[in-house]
């Protein structure tokens, strides 16, 4: 009789910190592109995130379209259109410093996403969710931290 495998994944430490983060990012609500209020003034000025959260906006709607037509195969031009379409959201989103709560929220919603397997679990070790998760840790501590611990 064969041995049973465990079918139980195992946590890591690093898997653990994503998902805590990714957790507790998207159980927000959701975040204003538009304007950014003054507390003290009631001022609003325009969001410096507002170009991130869209681009963080449309990449849920990106990532399906290719994922609905990739089986169409690599050299249709619809699927190159697709794949150029989904990379360039990625490579903004790898590259985003964002400047607000509401930008840090569109990252983590993007890699929930993007962590989000057809079976309905996560997988954020498959993509750039878990990248796009140490980011937001990175982001936060740079914004919100103490001086000895704000990343560069």
């Amino acid at each position: 009789m064969a041995d049973k495998q465990n079918t139980r994944r195992q946590t890591t430490r690093r898997g653990a910190l994503v998902a805590l983060a990714l957790s507790a990012a998207v159980a927000a609500p959701p975040a204003q592109a538009g304007n950014v209020g003054d507390s003290h003034t009631g001022a609003s000025s325009p969001n410096p995130d507002a170009e991130l959260i869209g681009v963080c906006a449309g990449f849920g709607p990106a990532r399906h379209a290719y994922n609905t037509h990739a089986d169409d195969g690599d050299e249709h031009p619809e699927v190159q259109r697709l794949w150029a379409a989904y990379r360039q959201s990625v490579d903004a989103i790898d590259d985003a410093k964002p400047q607000t709560m509401a930008g840090i929220l569109a990252i983590a919603r993007a890699a929930k996403v993007e962590a989000r397997a057809p079976d309905g679990s996560d997988l954020p070790e498959n993509g750039p969710a878990a990248a796009w998760a140490w980011n937001i840790v990175n982001d936060l501590l740079r914004l919100y931290g103490q001086p000895g611990e704000r990343a560069a």
